[in-house]
């Protein structure tokens, strides 16, 4: 019997390596290798986007990675399965350079997955690029795997709560309806339809995560059976108080998380001084909004705006400006285009 552990986007890193943030990747990976272990998984996949910044890599983060996840993972045993995705990738549309490749030197219980992979009769499949699309289709489509993994874009799942991805789809979803299940990373909220499964991300990420539940799932490769497991972490908070209920929220579940708090424009002032006192107290970084207030209370992810490897180049010949700038350009297309 063979189990395995999926794990959506991490994006260790983003947020400028905000501290906090850092903390929750900590925890939650702390989490996963220990659930890992009690259900008996052999390996876990995590679908891509294991790093959110696609052309740094932070020395310090990496020695956190190595200390908090790395030496468990090998203390453990278990195999880690990093997938290539989007936010992996210095070009876009270019499989040449990914910032993930570092972690096989680190372990031997890590494997990047760079190109298709078979792992039981699981596929994992890196992010799909005008570089990879024709192997990786006809890898589908030679394939006779029950299970696919990978990163994909497809159209009508949701993005996050309060957007329904409208993409250009690399290979359409008709093209993996032979598999049983397809779970796919990319996406940071669980989106079911049909035999396609986005698990989102295994933490709240921003403010558009307010409230959202979060899963890790392991799958059983022989009776397929799947466990949805809900992740016990919270890192952004929103409320309202008034003079009612203040108390029940004033507790140090406040701590070392991004909290906003909502309050009424009438509320008595010497009150609302008394309580901000107390609440800042557990945490000194609390936002205070008043309901009117125009300002915006949720930020959100963009699926990814990087420029491709063509408009970069496009880009520094605009910059040059080299004679016959107009034919150089549309030479450089011909050619990028085969």
């Amino acid at each position: 019997m063979s189990k395995i552990m999926l794990v959506g986007d991490s994006h260790w890193g983003i947020s400028g390596c905000n501290q906090q943030m850092i903390k929750q990747n900590i925890n939650v990976w702390n989490y996963i290798l220990d659930m890992a272990k009690e259900y008996g998984c052999e390996a876990i996949i995590e679908t891509g986007d294991f790093l959110d910044k696609r052309k740094e890599i932070d020395a310090n983060l990496l020695d956190i990675i190595k200390y908090n996840l790395i030496e468990k993972l090998d203390k453990y045993q278990i195999k880690l399965y990093m997938n290539v995705g989007n936010h992996n990738l210095y070009y876009r549309d270019s499989s040449a350079v990914n910032n993930i490749s570092i972690f096989q030197s680190l372990s031997n219980n890590i494997k990047v997955i760079e190109s298709p992979t078979k792992l039981y009769n699981i596929d994992i499949i890196p992010w799909i690029n005008k570089e990879n699309i024709d192997t990786i289709k006809d890898y589908i489509v030679n394939s006779n795997s029950k299970y696919c993994v990978g990163h994909f874009e497809f159209n009508g799942f949701n993005f996050d709560k309060s957007r329904v991805a409208e993409v250009e789809e690399k290979l359409t979803r008709s093209t993996f309806n032979f598999y049983k299940k397809v779970f796919s990373g990319h996406y940071h909220i669980r989106s079911e339809k049909d035999n396609v499964l986005y698990v989102g991300t295994p933490h709240q990420l921003t403010w558009i995560d307010v409230d959202v539940e979060k899963y890790i799932y392991i799958l059983d490769t022989d009776t397929d059976d799947l466990i949805e497991l809900v992740m016990p972490f919270e890192m952004f908070k929103q409320f309202e108080i008034d003079e009612n209920n203040w108390q029940e929220y004033c507790n140090d579940d406040l701590k070392d998380k991004k909290v906003k708090i909502l309050y009424e424009d009438n509320i008595d002032a010497k009150f609302f001084n008394d309580i901000q006192t107390k609440f800042t107290q557990i945490n000194p970084d609390i936002q205070f909004i008043k309901k009117s207030s125009k300002k915006k209370l949720q930020d959100k992810v963009t699926l990814d705006e990087s420029k491709s490897l063509l408009d970069s180049i496009i880009d520094y010949v605009d910059n040059i400006k080299p004679e016959n700038q107009d034919k150089i350009k549309s030479l450089i297309k011909k050619v990028y285009n085969g």
